[in-house]
């Protein structure tokens, strides 16, 4: 099960809407309050686990047998000899080193879902790949009273 959370849907639900003269600087301020929280948006990023064999299931092991500087290592080398994974970087390892979790090295500039939608495709269906998923991030912002 996925779940994608972006400002976006609620700055393209405001764009669609057309307020009034006097809702006007309240709806401005909610789609310029979304954009700049869609600006601020982490880069996507996967959750991958990946097999014994494969060269980041090796570092994984590493990680897991607490060599973690030379888990890392060997994840970034990897990833750099990869063609596959060109355009993803590696972040960090899960608890224990259980996953690994690849992030956009550069974050895209069009739709994130699609951008998601590519790369959990093409993750799923390397060799080496037991599972890859969608790494979901939450930030919890508590709304302040008015005054």
């Amino acid at each position: 099960m996925r779940y994608a959370l972006s400002g976006l849907a609620a700055g393209l639900l405001f764009a669609a809407c057309s307020p009034t003269s006097t809702e006007a600087p309240a709806a401005q301020a909610v789609a310029e309050t979304a954009a700049a929280d869609e600006a601020r948006a982490p880069a996507p990023s996967f959750v991958v686990r990946f097999e014994d064999t494969h060269p980041l299931g090796r570092a994984q092991a590493l990680e897991a047998a607490g060599r973690c500087e030379e888990a890392a290592h060997a994840a970034r080398t990897s990833i750099a000899e990869s063609p596959a994974l060109a355009g993803l970087c590696f972040e960090r390892f899960t608890a224990g080193g259980a996953e690994t979790v690849l992030v956009a090295c550069t974050p895209p500039t069009g739709d994130v879902a699609a951008f998601q939608d590519q790369w959990i495709t093409r993750l799923r269906a390397m060799d080496g790949v037991d599972y890859a998923d969608i790494n979901v991030t939450f930030e919890i912002v508590e709304c302040a009273a008015p005054r």
